[in-house]
């Protein structure tokens, strides 16, 4: 483990190693939660972040009182050692690990791979789901300095020197001269729908009409290599989709969408 952040992630040799200790706590939370029903590390809790992990009411983290309750309930304790793994790169086990930490629980970890990582390994896999005694767990308060709100986001920005406004103009004029004259009819209505979209979600503004834009980022890539279109304002994150094609029949919708960069 001398490449690892030690406080942060454990390796999958690591894992195999403590599947019976008993001070271990292994929980799997994917984005698709029906894969843990597939096959899941031995002993590990499977918990799904929809129905788990929100409050079904408020649309909201749990607060401490349901945290507690939802730990204790799995068997987990203050004083396990909890490692968290899923799908998609632990995306969902992060989020995971952030409320554990979130909630003064320190000692958690990650696992320094996806369950796919898991498996691909050829290491042991049940689908027998582990029945652990009722436990004792207390969860703080919640430690506010690990958790942002969107006005501390504005404040951010704003002292950053970023106005919102701005950038909205000079992304559409960048767009507007580099790309979309070089798509066709169908793409560029959808990229100009996405910008707006994009625009109402940095000022506040929800237009539940706009639909997300799909385009093949690779296709994207090959016809403006240089453009700040691709390294500036967006950042590419895949998904798994099955997307519709051009009237043409050439293929223009791919595994992935387009979502507007942070602002520094």
């Amino acid at each position: 483990m001398t490449d690892y952040a030690n406080d942060v992630l454990v390796s999958t040799a690591w894992v195999q190693e403590h599947l019976d200790d008993p001070e271990v706590r292994i929980i799997e939370v994917d984005e698709d939660p029906s894969l843990y029903a597939e096959a899941h590390i031995p002993g590990a809790i499977g918990l799904d972040w929809r129905t788990d992990l929100q409050d079904d009411v408020r649309r909201d983290f749990l607060g401490p009182e349901e945290f507690s309750a939802l730990m204790a309930s799995k068997g987990v304790s203050n004083e396990h050692i909890v490692v968290l793994y899923g799908d998609r790169n632990n995306w969902f086990a992060a989020y995971t690990y952030w409320y554990f930490k979130y909630y003064g629980h320190w000692e958690v970890r990650l696992v320094n791979g996806p369950r796919e990582k898991w498996i691909a390994e050829g290491r042991p896999t049940t689908t027998e789901v582990p029945a652990y005694a009722m436990a004792t767990y207390t969860a703080d308060e919640g430690d506010e300095d690990l958790r942002a709100y969107r006005d501390d986001v504005m404040q951010l920005a704003n002292k950053a020197g970023s106005n919102l406004e701005q950038f909205n103009q000079q992304l559409m004029a960048l767009v507007g001269t580099q790309v979309i004259p070089q798509l066709s009819s169908n793409l560029r209505e959808n990229v100009q729908r996405e910008i707006i979209s994009c625009r109402n979600a940095y000022t506040g503004r929800v237009d539940l009409s706009l639909k997300p834009m799909f385009v093949n980022y690779n296709r994207l890539q090959r016809q403006f290599p240089n453009s700040l279109y691709n390294s500036m304002f967006f950042h590419w994150q895949p998904e798994e989709l099955s997307m519709p094609k051009e009237e043409s029949g050439q293929q223009i919708f791919d595994t992935g969408k387009i979502k507007p960069m942070q602002l520094d």
